[in-house]
């Protein structure tokens, strides 16, 4: 069994390394738009989703409307996750907002504003309730 000698040893051994773990845990970029869809449609807006799409342009110069609707295609051809080389930072979360947005106001001016968006970035989810993803044009029918 350990006595305290061996305890001491194998603390003093990790501290650092739990030290580097937990500093580099503090600089870990914060999410660019945190939206949360509560009781109410104020994350859910025009201006919500034009912000979100403009921090992702200035973050990400790989995310544009062609490259997330060339990743989706390759998400929708092999039925699930693109390869990490294919994967393009911003599209799912961009998606995932104006589905949201689509969800929330069902059909009139901003279900349209959303769809607009999620042709335009050719979207696709993955659900827990089929294998295939869903399209956009199942969303926006």
């Amino acid at each position: 069994t350990p006595n305290a000698r061996d305890m001491f040893i194998l603390l003093s051994l990790a501290a650092p390394c739990v030290a580097r773990l937990l500093d580099h845990r503090t600089h870990v970029q914060p999410a660019l738009v945190d939206v949360a869809v509560g009781n109410d449609a104020s994350g859910l807006t025009e201006k919500a989703v034009l912000e979100q799409i403009r921090q992702y342009q200035a973050a990400n110069p790989t995310f544009s409307e062609e490259s997330c609707t060339k990743m989706f295609e390759t998400k929708l051809k092999l039925g699930g996750p693109v390869p990490s080389e294919q994967f393009v930072k911003g599209c799912t979360e961009v998606c995932g907002l104006v589905k949201k947005v689509k969800d929330y106001w069902g059909s009139g001016k901003m279900a349209d504003y959303a769809c607009g968006h999620i042709n335009d970035f050719g979207c696709v989810w993955e659900t827990a309730e089929r294998v295939a993803p869903v399209t956009g044009k199942e969303v926006c029918r």
